[in-house]
């Protein structure tokens, strides 16, 4: 397959529209009334509980919301790397990095005032 600077566009794109709704995640705690009924954690505790599912749920709004030609398609795949990376990357690893935040908080000196 000939990559051309549209199929690299749109996979740039799809990375791009992936980013835009995982960074919305992170601030359902802020939106008045999405917050009343959830909450950032409760979503990434979900997400990491059912990974395959995320990926699954993602892949066909995807292809509901492009189609299968080869330009929805490239879109897609664009999105699928960025969710892939945050399924089984960033929402996998949160317990690690808040484990070694905390030693760092613990074990950093306490500069005088």
């Amino acid at each position: 397959m000939l990559l051309t600077p549209t199929f690299v566009g749109l996979l740039l794109a799809g990375a791009a529209f992936w980013t835009l709704i995982w960074a919305a995640i992170h601030k359902l705690d802020e939106i008045p009334y999405i917050k009343e009924y959830t909450s950032t954690q409760e979503v990434l505790d979900w997400i990491e509980e059912n990974k395959g599912l995320t990926l699954v749920i993602t892949e066909g709004i995807n292809f509901v919301l492009h189609g299968l030609g080869p330009h929805g398609v490239m879109f897609t795949l664009g999105g699928t790397v960025i969710n892939f990376l945050m399924v089984f990357g960033y929402v996998s690893g949160r317990q690690v990095l808040a484990v070694i935040s905390e030693k760092l908080r613990r074990n950093s000196p306490v500069l005088p005032q």
